[in-house]
């Protein structure tokens, strides 16, 4: 079995706008794998934050771009 290496925390904070299934799907792998120490989420929909933050998906989630 081959075991690749852990690669090195590559950003600090990574903004995701849209976490729907593309956009939660790119969040999820980017903490699965370790490759940015804060993923923040941005949508419209409160219940999309709401479901994103319960399953660890995003560390903080927002509605405002700003």
């Amino acid at each position: 079995m081959i075991r690749l290496k852990r690669s090195p925390l590559l950003f600090r904070k990574v903004t995701v706008v849209g976490i729907g299934l593309l956009g939660g799907s790119i969040a999820l792998s980017l903490k699965k794998n370790h490759l940015a120490r804060e993923v923040v989420g941005v949508s419209r929909r409160q219940a999309a934050l709401n479901f994103a933050l319960k399953n660890k998906i995003i560390d903080q989630g927002t509605s405002d771009i700003v």
